[in-house]
């Protein structure tokens, strides 16, 4: 097991959880009626770092529990957040065999704090939920918990890819990224500007309980502060509710008043 002295901060921001409908469905009852199932990361520890909006290609985390290990790539990548939820509005388009086809704006999970930490042989991701304050139905079946750990590996792009990547494009990094590969397919993102190029892909694995308790004490405070620091600020929100509070955070943070996209589902923790 790491000791919890070797941890160290690689990088921390904001992140969010969000997923679309299939075309033409209006309301979600289960994992089936989802198109894609999304994660946007806000980096905050360095200036200038792009948000970056992930997909998961199995369609909720992977189970802890399970040790389970899911890919995702970087879809797009946008100096601000709201370059990226906008592409996650309501859709119109035609099709030449079925005609008019719609797609519902995106629906929002959840909301809280992340963690890019190293220690030693691996890197994890590590989050606390702020938003919701209590699991609904459909965060546990995206199996989003109130803290999540995983394992996450960034892969070398000229290396084989998993059979349900081989359609999404590859990264294109210059000769001096490349170099840290160093002959590797996968390789720990110590160097999280690597997740910065569309077409990253990346390997998430549910991390044991053991290793989720061993994450670091100086990075597990950290999350705390700012999980508190910003349930203080939503606290000076007026509103007539615990619930209109965390709404209203969720669509100021996520730049989606006006129904870019629908937060109801991270509120209230039921489908829609």
């Amino acid at each position: 097991m790491t000791s919890t002295s070797s941890s160290t901060l690689v990088e921390d921001g904001r992140i969010y959880f969000l997923y679309r409908l299939r075309v033409a469905v209006e309301e979600a009852h289960s994992l089936q009626d989802v198109q894609r199932f999304f994660i946007l990361m806000s980096p905050t520890s360095r200036e200038g770092t792009p948000h970056r909006l992930i997909v998961i290609g199995k369609k909720r985390l992977p189970d802890p529990r399970r040790h389970e290990r899911f890919f995702g790539f970087v879809l797009a990548t946008a100096p601000q957040v709201e370059d990226l939820t906008k592409e996650l509005g309501p859709k119109d388009y035609q099709t030449s065999t079925r005609g008019a086809r719609s797609v519902e704006a995106a629906r929002a999970l959840g909301e809280g704090v992340y963690s890019i930490v190293d220690q030693g042989r691996h890197t994890h991701l590590a989050y606390e939920l702020e938003v919701p304050e209590e699991l609904g139905e459909v965060q546990k079946q995206f199996c989003i918990l109130k803290e999540g750990n995983y394992i996450i590996s960034i892969k070398k792009p000229e290396a084989p890819s998993p059979p349900a990547m081989r359609s999404f494009p590859k990264a294109q990094y210059p000769e001096e990224k490349k170099e840290e590969f160093k002959g590797y397919a996968w390789i720990p993102a110590r160097d999280p500007t690597l997740l910065n190029q569309r077409g990253c892909q990346i390997l998430l694995i549910g991390a044991r309980p053991d290793i989720a308790s061993d994450l670091g004490q100086k990075v597990r405070q950290h999350l705390e502060e700012v999980v508190e620091e910003d349930l203080k600020a939503a606290e000076q929100i007026p509103a007539s509710s615990e619930d209109d509070k965390l709404a209203k955070k969720l669509l100021e943070d996520l730049h989606a008043e006006g129904g870019t996209l629908t937060i109801d589902p991270a509120v209230s923790g039921h489908w829609m």
